[in-house]
């Protein structure tokens, strides 16, 4: 039998030009390999990553006491939708669009229809608790008896949210020819308008020298139309409604319309 050949490599392979190369390649092929690794790790985690940042990018569009508010989704622990609420902020009644809530705070209205809100003195955006102890939504001014100038009740002033506005003297007119009635709304005294469209609580008011709370069980609502000195204003009681005239100084309710 024949004696195998050696099957050592012969010696012309071993100097083949494409071994050499592969030695000078070694540093190379390293680096590349970490670079790949380093590449897939960063992929990997990235698309771990991106579903919360896409999530903390979009964000909740909603209504708050007349505000458009947003917030990121990633703040937000669950969303509940009523079912078959009305949402309107408003109501029609002979052709003018009245809020269905006392004006809180400046630029906001109530949660509710039968909440109070704040007094305001005719001219002014400080709104005054409706409550005791006395207090500024400032947090600053103090109560002032001294009335506003001016034929009517100035935009940058005007305490209603952006969209609406301080009644005039016709559009409370309008509004009482609509007809009312004496009722509660949820334990609170109040009228509705124009076929009980409209609850306006019976907020009472403040006096005008000290701003001490008075008349609980009255409604008293300023239209944006100054008489000379006074100013005119909405209203009410279990037994009558009406418009007439008083002190700007004297704090009273706010409902808006719409612009």
């Amino acid at each position: 039998m024949k004696k195998l050949a050696n099957l050592t490599t012969p010696s012309r392979f071993a100097s083949h030009p494409f071994n050499a190369l592969k030695g000078n390649l070694s540093p190379f092929l390293t680096v590349l390999r970490s670079y790949v690794l380093t590449v897939f790790f960063l992929s990997s985690f990235s698309l771990l990553l991106s579903p919360l940042q896409a999530q903390e990018k979009k964000m909740f569009t909603h209504l708050k006491n007349g505000e458009v508010l947003s917030t990121p989704i990633s703040q937000i622990d669950s969303v509940t939708f009523g079912t078959g609420g009305d949402t309107e902020p408003g109501v029609w009644i002979n052709g003018i669009y009245w809020a269905k809530c006392n004006v809180d705070s400046p630029g906001f209205f109530t949660a509710k229809p039968e909440d109070f809100g704040m007094f305001y003195q005719w001219g002014s955006k400080v709104g005054w608790s409706s409550t005791d102890p006395l207090e500024a939504s400032d947090g600053i001014h103090s109560w002032r008896n001294l009335s506003e100038t001016g034929n009517v009740w100035k935009a940058e002033k005007d305490p209603c949210p952006t969209g609406w506005r301080v009644p005039t003297k016709e559009e409370f007119e309008s509004l009482v020819s609509s007809g009312s009635v004496w009722k509660k709304k949820n334990d609170i005294d109040g009228r509705f308008f124009g076929n009980e469209k409209l609850f306006l609580p019976a907020a009472g008011y403040r006096h005008t020298s000290d701003g001490v709370l008075g008349n609980v069980g009255y409604g008293n609502y300023w239209s944006s139309i100054p008489d000379t000195n006074d100013a005119y204003y909405l209203n009410f009681y279990e037994h009558n409604c009406y418009i007439s005239d008083n002190y700007k100084t004297y704090g009273n309710s706010v409902r808006c319309v719409k612009k």
